[in-house]
């Protein structure tokens, strides 16, 4: 890797824990601030880290359904997520990934569950409360409209979860997993393809490509396209690792 192309990366790395890792301080602060510290709300326990393993799998298996067979608006989304988050985070290294996704789970749910959250509930009781909290969480993840939805539905998720075990320890466990594992997804295990893939994995007549690869035609000088001998279109491409 050259010393130019290790820069950026690193300043990506360095940008991302920067922004999650401020969300954490951040709510440190506005916890004690507020009557409700944080690490009173993180206290480390069996039970909560298995509580949130499991409910990071519906997320995930939800997340893979709309990855894999978009319709409508969801289509929109994947596209989005295709474009900026391979480009920001392609090179990224399952470590880096692991930790700017535990580093988002912890600093967001500490924020918007542990500050928000409580604060809200105090004031407006726990229906509106969470909401609000939900609604927020959505806001700032505005992409689309649908994505602000789906955010705020997976905030509401995160709230429950945090109301039902009392701790923020598993939905940050919950919320740090998923994003690993959509990273992953999008990043590493199934890549896009161009025009004509379905995107999930399979190429254009169903046989499996590798991570990277994509079905491309032949072509001869002109540019015209040329099947193989055998009229199946070989792998021509792979993306740089």
């Amino acid at each position: 890797m050259s010393a130019r192309r290790w820069t950026g990366r690193f300043r990506l790395l360095a940008l991302a824990l920067l922004v999650e890792g401020g969300m954490l301080f951040l709510a440190c602060g506005l916890g004690y601030l507020f009557g409700c510290p944080i690490p009173d709300q993180l206290r480390l326990d069996a039970n909560q880290v298995a509580l949130g393993i499991a409910a990071a799998v519906p997320l995930a298996a939800g997340f893979f359904i709309m990855w894999c067979w978009p319709a409508g608006p969801l289509a929109q989304i994947k596209q989005f997520l295709e474009e900026m988050v391979r480009q920001v985070f392609g090179r990224c290294s399952f470590l880096e990934l692991a930790v700017i996704s535990a580093l988002a789970g912890l600093g967001e749910e500490c924020l918007f569950r542990g500050v928000i959250q409580t604060c809200a509930i105090r004031s407006l009781g726990v229906p509106a409360g969470l909401m609000l909290a939900s609604l927020l969480f959505g806001l700032g993840h505005c992409i689309t409209l649908t994505y602000a939805v789906l955010a705020a539905a997976i905030g509401l998720y995160f709230g429950l979860l945090a109301l039902a075990t009392g701790s923020l320890l598993a939905p940050a466990i919950a919320h740090g997993l998923y994003d690993f594992f959509a990273l992953l997804l999008i990043t590493h295990w199934l890549p896009a393809g161009p025009a004509g893939q379905n995107g999930h994995g399979l190429g254009k007549y169903g046989s499996p490509c590798e991570p990277g690869q994509t079905e491309l035609p032949a072509a001869d000088e002109s540019g015209r396209e040329v099947p193989a001998s055998d009229g199946a279109y070989r792998p021509t491409s792979r993306l740089e690792p």
